[in-house]
């Protein structure tokens, strides 16, 4: 049984079953998914947890999409659409369904990292007090969002 790993925009869904309801949902969900959202989404559900991933590769041939289209595609399944998708990088890898909180670390550890390295720049380019302020703009669009 998978782990229900809290999300802020999944509740207690975990991927799969977020992933199924977008895809079988009677009405068809709000926002409809794209066909291309669906393709993308339908293969992305074979691969459930980071231990077996499906490579980008592997979603452009299967759908005859381009590079950009694939990762343009799983950012709005995640951001519009609600759905955990995760992605590995290295040796293995590729894009999962987020099955567990061990696999949201992997997912999300290479996210925070590069969002720190991300502030170190920009503090070196607008100064510190520029990027703070920056911090609490993001917070507030966060919250106004939520």
């Amino acid at each position: 049984m998978p782990d229900q790993v809290q999300l802020g925009f999944t509740a207690l869904l975990t991927a799969e079953q977020r992933a199924r309801q977008l895809l079988y949902a009677q009405p068809p969900p709000v926002p409809p998914l794209t066909r291309n959202e669906r393709e993308v989404l339908r293969r992305i559900c074979l691969h459930i947890g980071r231990k077996q991933p499906i490579t980008r590769q592997r979603l452009e041939e299967a759908t005859g999409l381009a590079e950009r289209e694939v990762k343009s595609v799983v950012r709005d399944l995640i951001v519009n659409h609600g759905v955990a998708i995760g992605a590995t990088r290295g040796k293995d890898h590729g894009y999962f369904l987020v099955d567990s909180a061990e696999d949201l670390e992997v997912a999300g550890r290479p996210l925070i990292n590069e969002m720190r390295e991300l502030a170190r720049r920009l503090r070196v380019l607008y100064g510190p007090e520029r990027v703070a302020e920056l911090h609490g703009q993001l917070t507030l669009e966060e919250e106004r969002s939520a």
